[in-house]
Formats: C-alpha cells, structure tokens, sequence
C-alpha cells in the first residue's frame, strides 16, 4: 500500500500551491546555488506533474510564479514610445532602452525567463487551454488578470515597446506587398500649415500641445558602453529563450 500511486493524484491536488510559493520564495530571496538549482528543480517537476495529471490550474501557477520573477511585467506600459539611442554593432542596429539595460543586469530575472519559457516551450498545448478559458471567462465578464497566457502575452508587450522582441515575431505577411515589419509608432497625419500669427503666446500654446514638443525625449540619454553591453547581454537571454517558437506553438 506505501508503494502504491493510488493516492498520487490527491497529495498533489492538496499541496501544490503552497508547494509552488514555497519553490518561488527560496528562488526569489536566496543566492545559493544550490538552492537556486532545487528551486528550479522543483518548477520543471511540478510542471511535469501538472501536465501528468492535467491540472491546467497548477501548470499557469508555475507560470505566474516565474513571470513574476522575471522583471518583464511592467504595472504601466509608457503611453508614448520614448526615442530610445540606437547603436550599430556588428553591422546591425540594436535599441539601447530602459528595460534592456536593467534586465541585462538583473541576473535573477534572466535566470527565472530563461526556466520560465524552457517550460513552456512544448507546453503550447496547455497555454491553448489556457487561452480558451480567458475567452470564455471574458464572455462571463469575470477575466482572472493571473492566467499564464495573459502574463506571457504582457510580457511580449513590454519587449515590443523597448524593441527586444525577435525579428521573426515582427513581421508579418501581406498577400500584396509580402513580408513588412510591425512598426512601433504609427504614422504621424501632416500637419496643417497656419499663419504665423499671435507671435509669443502662439508659439508656446502649439509647443505645448505638439506631442513631439514632448520632454521625455530630452530625458533620453546617449548610450554608454556599459548600457551597450547590457543590452547585448539582454538581447542572449531573450533569444535563449527562443519566444518565437512560443509563439508559433499558441497562435
């Protein structure tokens, strides 16, 4: 009877969420390596016991969890893109922004992407599942804002607006003009011509209600060699990561 796996199913039923935020804690708060291998130990077997005994609820626990260590969500998106610098290296254009600067040194968060998208990578399955709940939870008025495929697609939101995200999930097809890039600020409508008149006051109130005479452009600096490097270092994880696959596995 000890040997027996009758019961397997129902101890896992009955722990896994303080199992899971256990895990999350020691992996968020320790630097032992050790203790970071375990905890990542622990996040691919629950994993694998969630997709064993379909349960869709413990696998975007998992999910969440690591999200949530990652740094790539963000509690407010920029409602304007800033001009980040961009710098040419090995003859390609790479975009120095806030968010690749700071993720470049946050060792943890690269740490936790890098185990959160290798779980989910050949889980697309299970996001599907995920996905169709949100749509049936959105026809009931009832979203829960901690689904997995919801924190995924935040976090390709965030990478899409400081220009991290991979080529290949920025393009698209047109049956007229083929494959274009999906551009990251809209096309800006002509300004109409008007007479210079009102002299001081006139220019300050046009000034101040052009979105270009915005002062978050001058908030952005050049960048140093060390952001450069960040950036790069950003730009390894996230490929690592290999989101593109992601994507094509739920869409």
């Amino acid at each position: 009877m000890c040997n027996s796996s009758l019961f397997d199913v129902d101890m896992f039923k009955s722990c896994w969420k303080p199992v899971i935020s256990a895990i999350t804690y020691a992996f968020i708060s320790f630097d032992d390596d050790y203790v970071i291998q375990r905890a990542i130990a622990g996040f691919r077997q629950c994993a694998t016991l969630a997709g064993r005994f379909d349960l869709p609820d413990v696998f975007d626990f998992v999910v969440v969890s690591l999200s949530q260590a990652t740094s790539l969500l963000s509690d407010s998106l920029p409602t304007q893109v800033p001009n980040y610098p961009i710098v040419e290296v090995d003859g390609q254009p790479v975009t120095v922004s806030s968010l690749s600067v700071k993720f470049g040194t946050n060792f943890k968060g690269q740490l936790a992407a890098v185990v959160l998208f290798n779980i989910v990578n050949g889980n697309g399955n299970a996001l599907r599942e995920g996905w169709t709940q949100v749509c049936l939870t959105v026809a009931l008025l009832s979203l829960k804002r901690s689904s997995s495929i919801l924190k995924i697609f935040e976090m390709f939101q965030n990478l899409f607006l400081h220009s991290v995200l991979p080529t290949r999930m920025l393009q698209m097809e047109d049956f007229l003009g083929g494959v274009s890039m999906i551009p990251l600020r809209g096309s800006q409508p002509p300004r109409p011509q008007t007479r210079n008149e009102g002299g001081l006051l006139s220019a300050l109130s046009s000034y101040l209600m052009t979105p270009s005479g915005s002062s978050s452009d001058a908030l952005v600096l050049d960048a140093t060699d060390v952001d450069v490097e960040n950036t790069l270092c950003t730009i390894d994880c996230i490929t690592s990561c290999r989101l593109d696959e992601l994507y094509g596995q739920i869409m």
